[in-house]
């Protein structure tokens, strides 16, 4: 067991990119405990930070080696800055996992996302003049946030995954992230529901969502099992008649998110050494 305290690793986004599915998949390996709250956002100053180290650690199993957290958030430092240091400061030779997809397609997953969750958008044509806009444009740029980690930690400490691979051979991206934070490799690990899927969001009320998403109730959601968290979605998502739609999303609109992630992708791979072949940009 780790005499240091958690974490040993934190995927650290992006969001929209199968930072759920990762960690449900990893938190069914016998050595490793991922933290109960999912999205514990801890080392965020506007958000967790306050709750102090003894918070922290108490969502963590003491019993399994190796502990493990995911929360986007973190690559979102256009609105969250700072992250990076006090990471570094709590566990300075953490492991961190940044899982991306095209940024294209997870920035269309974003405002479909943030749409469901609390409504109050502009339009997909005029969102990119707004200033949800730029916030969504920016979490997927995938150089800019990773430089952020890359001034703070030796790039040996960082993996980058494509969502892809994970999609298409899942046990060979599992196994390469467990040899990554040390736990046994080659053992088989069981999917799970995508419980933070689009389709299940929009059968979801959007009270309800915005009522989870409150800070009060942060504390409880951490001290509930995750087979009554399981329940009560599948209770709330009968409770929605039809499923809430979002807005339609023109070429025009596409065509204009891709021209402003051309750049940073192509940078991206540049740094990363990767070519991403199945990316639209």
């Amino acid at each position: 067991m780790s005499e240091a305290a958690p974490p040993d690793f934190i995927i650290i986004g992006a969001m929209r990119a199968g930072t759920t599915a990762l960690a449900e998949r990893l938190s069914r390996h016998p050595d490793i405990a991922m933290s109960r709250l999912k999205e514990t956002d801890y080392f965020i100053a506007e958000k967790n930070y306050d709750r102090g180290p003894d918070w922290y650690r108490s969502l963590f199993d003491p019993m399994r080696p190796i502990r493990g957290e995911a929360s986007p958030n973190y690559t979102k430092n256009d609105v969250f800055t700072g992250v990076p240091q006090r990471i570094r400061a709590a566990r300075p030779d953490v492991k961190l996992i940044y899982i991306v997809r095209d940024p294209v397609e997870r920035f269309w997953s974003h405002y479909n996302h943030t749409y469901l969750m609390r409504g109050g958008l502009p339009s997909p044509d005029d969102l990119l003049e707004e200033r949800e806009g730029a916030h969504i444009l920016a979490s997927s740029m995938y150089r800019r946030q990773l430089d952020a980690y890359l001034r703070v930690f030796p790039a040996e400490q960082i993996r980058v995954i494509d969502l892809d691979d994970f999609a298409f051979n899942a046990p060979r991206t599992l196994d390469e992230v467990c040899r990554f934070v040390g736990a046994t490799p080659d053992v088989h690990i069981a999917g799970a529901d995508a419980a933070n899927s689009a389709e299940s969001l929009a059968k979801t009320p959007g009270w309800a969502l915005k009522i989870s998403q409150h800070k009060a109730l942060v504390g409880l959601r951490a001290k509930l099992p995750a087979d009554v968290k399981d329940r009560m979605r599948r209770a709330l998502s009968r409770v929605q008649a039809q499923p809430r739609q979002t807005p339609p999303i023109s070429q025009e609109a596409r065509r204009r998110v891709s021209d402003a992630l051309a750049d940073d992708a192509a940078q991206f791979r540049a740094l990363t050494g990767r070519s991403f072949e199945r990316w639209s940009v």
